[in-house]
C-alpha cells in the first residue's frame, strides 16, 4: 500500500471517497457521526495541501512518470497489468479535488472493463459505498495522516529518507494483515456479481494484482528495515532525489539555472533544489547539512506565512507575470537570503576543495 504511485494516486482517490461518502452520509450514531467529522477535516486539510503543490498538469507529469517507471522497473507487462496501470494514469490526470469525476472515471473504467450492464454498475456503485465507509473507519485516519506529511515534504521541497518510509511503514503494520483480508473480501464479492464470461477476465486482472501487491509486500519487509531507495517509488529521476541514487554531481549552476521549473525565487516550494544541490556541491557534513536544512525551514515558513496573508492576491497573479511581480517580491528577497546564509556554511577548506573545472556559484 505505501509506495508514491498509491499515496499520489490511490490515497488521493480516499480524499474523493471521503467526500462521496461524507456528502452522501445520513444521519449516524454520536462515535461515527464525530469519526466521520474527524475523516472531513482531515480531507479538507489534503485538499488544501494537494492545491499548494501547484498546477495539477505539472503534478500529473510528475505521477505518470513514476506510475510508468516502476510499472517498467518490475516487468509489469502484461496485458491486465497496462490495463492497470492506464487506469491509474488516467484517473491520476484528473484533479483530487474534482471528486465526482474521479469517481465517475473509475466506474467508467470498471464498466468498459467488463461490459457490465446498467444493474450490474449499479449494484458495484452499493457495494463500493458500503465497502469504502467500512475501509475509512479502520485506515482513513492512519492513511490520511500518511499523505499529509508525503505533501508536507514534497510542499517544503525535501526528500523522501529511509527513515521516513521506515516509520511509515511501522506505523501501518497493525493495520496490514486486516486490509489484506478486507481487499480480498471486496475482490470475491465483486466476482460474484459477474458472469462466467466476465469472470474470465477479471480472473486475468485479480492475478496480475496479487502479482503487483505482492511486490510491494515483499519491499515492505525491507522498507521497514530502512532500505528504502527512490526508485522503489519510481522517483529515480525526480529533482529532490536524482542526487540520491546517481553518482552524477549536481552543481549549484545546474540546480539554478534557467530558474525556469526548477528553482525559482518566487516559488518556495523549489527552494529546497537548490539547498540539496548545495550540499551536494560542498560536500557539507552532517552538522552542517542539519543547519542547512534549518535555514531553509525557517526561510520557506516566513514565505508561506507571507503567501497565506496574501493568498488571493498571490493566486491571481498570471504565471508569466510571477517572475517579476512586486507583490512576490518579498519571496524573493527570502530566497535571496537563503542563499546567503547558506554560503555561510562551507569552510574554506571546503571551498578549496571544489573542482576547479566545476562551474561556478552563482
Amino acid at each position: 500500500m505505501c509506495t508514491l504511485p498509491s499515496v499520489l494516486v490511490t490515497v488521493l482517490l480516499w480524499c474523493s471517497s471521503t467526500h462521496l461518502v461524507y456528502s452522501q452520509q445520513q444521519a449516524a450514531p454520536a462515535d461515527e457521526q464525530e469519526a466521520m467529522d474527524e475523516l472531513g477535516q482531515l480531507d479538507q486539510e489534503l485538499e488544501a495541501k494537494v492545491r499548494q503543490l501547484g498546477n495539477w498538469d505539472e503534478q500529473y507529469a510528475l505521477i505518470e512518470e513514476v506510475i510508468n517507471n516502476v510499472w517498467t522497473d518490475n516487468g509489469w507487462n502484461d496485458e491486465a497489468d497496462r490495463v492497470a496501470r492506464d487506469a491509474a494514469l488516467q484517473i491520476s490526470r484528473i484533479p483530487p479535488w474534482e471528486f465526482n469525476r474521479r469517481i465517475d472515471t473509475f466506474y467508467g473504467i470498471i464498466r468498459q472493463r467488463y461490459e457490465l450492464t446498467p444493474q450490474q454498475v449499479d449494484q458495484l456503485q452499493k457495494m463500493m459505498m458500503q465497502e469504502m465507509m467500512g475501509m475509512m473507519f479502520k485506515y482513513g485516519s492512519i492513511s490520511m495522516q500518511h499523505a499529509g506529511e508525503i505533501l508536507d515534504t514534497r510542499l517544503s521541497g525535501q526528500p523522501f529518507t529511509p527513515e521516513q518510509v521506515a516509520r511509515w511503514i511501522k506505523e501501518f503494520d497493525p493495520y496490514i494483515e486486516e486490509y489484506q483480508r478486507d481487499v480480498d473480501r471486496l475482490i470475491a464479492k465483486f466476482r460474484e456479481q459477474l458472469t462466467p464470461e466476465q469472470q474470465k477476465i477479471f480472473e486475468l486482472d485479480a492475478a496480475s494484482f496479487r502479482k503487483r501487491f505482492g511486490k510491494i509486500m515483499e519491499m515492505r519487509e525491507q522498507w521497514r528495515e530502512g532500505l528504502w531507495k527512490p526508485s522503489d517509488w519510481g522517483l529515480q529521476n525526480d529533482p529532490l532525489h536524482r542526487g540520491l541514487t546517481t553518482s552524477q554531481p549536481v552543481t549549484l549552476t545546474e540546480a539554478a539555472a534557467p530558474l525556469d521549473n526548477r528553482v525559482l525565487p518566487y516559488d518556495e516550494t523549489t527552494w529546497g533544489y537548490y539547498v540539496l544541490a548545495f550540499i551536494r556541491h560542498y560536500h557539507l557534513d552532517a552538522a552542517q547539512q542539519q543547519a542547512a536544512i534549518s535555514i531553509h525551514r525557517d526561510l520557506l515558513t516566513q514565505a508561506k506565512r507571507y503567501r497565506l496573508t496574501h493568498f488571493e492576491a498571490l493566486a491571481a497573479i498570471p504565471r508569466e507575470q510571477q517572475a517579476d511581480h512586486p507583490l512576490l517580491a518579498p519571496i524573493c528577497e527570502k530566497f535571496a537570503e537563503l542563499q546567503k546564509r547558506l554560503d555561510l556554511l562551507p569552510t574554506s577548506q571546503q571551498r578549496t576543495a571544489i573542482d576547479p573545472a566545476a562551474a561556478p556559484l552563482p
